[in-house]
């Protein structure tokens, strides 16, 4: 999957000087290896800065970490601040706790947040008990703060984001292995039979709580202005909405689009509501979903072992054949593809595999889940159901398609073909 950065440095083309810890090595569209190194972070503590001059409320962040009971809080250092402001918090007692407070900048409804946190943390529950998916431990989340927060576990390792690319071979093999094996995992995972995202998982403390099902609320879909009235009943109702969904958005920021827009949405409405009937009760089953299963949302070590998964707050529980997928970081079809995918001005699109290596650590996946599960296999397989899953992931996403041009570029490859 395309990355976009906004690094000034990214003009050194292979061979550069010999990989350092804060070197990244990533691929531009046109093929080129670019190896690179972070400039230096200074960070601050922020225990010694004006709680005036803080956007949160860190008298309350600091209790709650400390009534985990390791000890005074050290540190407080700012890791980023984009849907969430994340905090990684040291104690006297040696631990190190993440603290990720829900940001209210371009937020249109604040009552939201709260709900969208709880449900993140409902979510993180569910995997926690049902699987053996390494996710970060939930210790508390606050949700009546003016600014709702969690506190969890920090992962070990490094993202993934700023590793993939320097790991070796041997170790990128190993990463695509365990991403496989838990993924299968999430595809076996007994989920009810409705599409949308988790409302509350009461599991907690049962003898068995992996016989235990979360209870399905409307689907989380971007900043939450446009949300279904509860959870859909079928693949046809779910891509109506996201049709529908997209062309509101378009007659806001496509104004001058709009005929088009409306035309190409028709079409393509009526498209998905055919292919959707060839799909048997196995591809239509519900499974969960993280939904944003980006090199940024994962951690490793340096065998290429995934030591966590983040930031949940997107997940979904939609029908099997839309959730299987290959690693994002290694993929370049569709919309990840340099060809289709969506140019932003702003920022440069970068991957993290070469793509040709890419390509052979897809044959490794594929080699992987037919062993492991037939039907997992069958479905990334599936031509249908490839299909629908590229459009399921233009109509989820926001970015500024003009005119629906790149959409309808690639759409033109698929009737063709």
């Amino acid at each position: 999957m395309g990355v976009e950065l906004s690094i000034l440095n990214l003009h050194l083309l292979v061979p550069p000087s010999p990989l350092t810890d804060s070197m990244f090595i990533l691929w531009d569209e046109t093929g080129n290896k670019i190896q690179d190194e972070y400039p230096p972070e200074e960070r601050k503590n922020l225990l010694e800065v004006e709680e005036v001059s803080l956007d949160f409320d860190r008298g309350r962040v600091v209790a709650s970490v400390e009534a985990l009971g390791s000890g005074k809080v050290l540190d407080i250092q700012e890791l980023g601040d984009n849907h969430y402001k994340v905090l990684d918090i040291r104690t006297s007692g040696g631990h190190s706790y993440i603290v990720r407070i829900a940001s209210v900048r371009g937020v249109i409804d604040v009552a939201q947040l709260p709900e969208k946190l709880r449900r993140e943390c409902e979510m993180m529950n569910w995997v926690a008990s049902a699987s053996t998916i390494t996710i970060p431990k939930l210790y508390c989340s606050v949700l009546e703060a003016t600014r709702p927060y969690m506190v969890s576990s920090k992962c070990e390792g490094t993202n993934l984001a700023d590793s993939f690319g320097a790991l070796s071979s041997e170790a990128k093999s190993r990463n695509i292995s365990m991403y496989a094996e838990w993924a299968i995992q999430m595809f076996r995972t007994a989920s009810p039979q409705k599409i949308g995202s988790v409302d509350t998982f009461t599991g907690s403390g049962a003898r068995n709580m992996r016989s235990k099902l979360p209870s399905i609320g409307p689907m989380l879909v971007g900043d939450g202005t446009q949300r279904p009235n509860g959870p859909f009943g079928s693949i046809a109702e779910y891509f109506s909405w996201l049709v529908l969904r997209k062309l509101n958005i378009a007659r806001t920021n496509q104004t001058s689009y709009i005929k088009e827009c409306e035309q190409v949405l028709s079409q393509l409405e009526t498209f998905l509501l055919q292919a959707c009937k060839r799909f048997g009760p196995s591809f239509l089953r519900t499974v969960p979903c993280h939904e944003d299963l980006v090199a940024h949302n994962v951690f490793c070590d340096q065998t290429g072992s995934i030591t966590g998964i983040i930031d949940w707050e997107f997940h979904s529980v939609k029908p099997a054949l839309l959730a299987v997928s290959y690693p994002s970081w290694i993929t370049y079809s569709g919309f990840d593809s340099p060809q289709f995918c969506i140019k932003n001005p702003t920022f440069d699109r970068f991957w993290f595999a070469s793509p040709a290596e890419a390509a052979d650590l897809r044959k490794h996946y594929d080699s992987i889940v037919r062993k492991k599960d037939l039907d997992y296999y069958r479905m990334l397989k599936d031509d249908d159901a490839e299909v629908c899953r590229q459009i399921e992931k233009w109509l989820r996403d926001d970015s500024l398609d003009p005119g629906f041009g790149y959409f309808q570029e690639w759409f033109k490859t698929v009737k063709d073909s």
